[in-house]
């Protein structure tokens, strides 16, 4: 349940509906919003969260005209008239923009001032759609509403599951940075995409093999791009006909 000072449904829009709400800063501390629907994991080392907090404290009646809000997708939304909402997230909903605003204010160890307000966007999935349809749905959202600070694909292969078959191997999953802001990631992790660069290299498939690939390309797009190799991979597990460069074949050697 949240406590909101404004209610409105936009209405339904391909299949999806939308609601609006403003709510007070504060009383997000106690809403326990999930973080499944966005891919890119919020932290306090951005420049943003401090200046968002700066707002909070300094320019409180400001925050919802300077800041773009949150939005979240859910399976339902019920409100009463402009005191309450509640919504109801399923599995691999919730914030799927404006994670770090949502961070900024449920980390403040102050109590903000009752005019700051922020914009929720709620949108109402289908409740017909399956698991793979709806976290499409979601990632394309993400992926769009994310377009300032542009989400890495490889955040977006994460939140699609493609790591999947890396993760079952490789014993220790702290020792790589799965998404942005990988908070289980340790210091020295190194990043899905250059794993993945890594597995490519060793495969005879991708490059040339003396036995088995003699007509492979030589090792120069292993050695000069991690990206290339990577959108590479992620095409194939995209795209079922290009299945051959997935590194599934791989995964033992992770």
């Amino acid at each position: 349940m949240l406590s909101v000072v404004s209610a409105s449904y936009h209405g339904s829009l391909g299949g999806l509906n939308f609601y609006h709400f403003y709510a007070m800063c504060e009383s997000l501390k106690t809403s326990l919003l999930p973080l499944d629907a966005n891919p890119r994991e919020p932290t306090a080392k951005t420049g943003s969260v401090g200046a968002m907090q700066k707002t909070l404290q300094q320019y409180p009646a400001e925050f919802h005209k300077w800041n773009n809000g949150i939005t979240l997708v859910c399976d339902s939304v019920c409100y009463d008239g402009a005191k309450s909402a509640k919504i109801q997230f399923g599995a691999g909903e919730g914030i799927c923009n404006g994670g770090h605003t949502y961070f900024a204010i449920v980390t403040t160890n102050y109590t903000i001032n009752e005019r700051a307000l922020v914009h929720l966007e709620a949108i109402e999935l289908p409740t017909s759609l399956d698991d793979i349809t709806k976290k499409k749905i979601i990632k394309e959202i993400a992926a769009a509403r994310n377009n300032n600070t542009k989400l890495s694909l490889y955040s977006q292969a994460d939140f699609q599951g493609y790591y999947k078959i890396f993760k079952e191997r490789i014993g220790d999953e702290s020792f790589v940075r799965w998404h942005e802001g990988d908070s289980s990631a340790k210091k020295e992790a190194i990043g899905a995409d250059h794993l993945v660069r890594l597995l490519a290299a060793l495969d005879p498939r991708w490059y040339r093999h003396p036995v088995f690939n003699l007509k492979g390309d030589v090792h120069r797009s292993a050695v000069l791009s991690v990206q290339s190799v990577h959108y590479r991979w992620y095409e194939a597990m995209e795209d079922s006909s290009k299945m051959h460069s997935s590194l599934r074949h791989m995964a033992p050697l992770v």
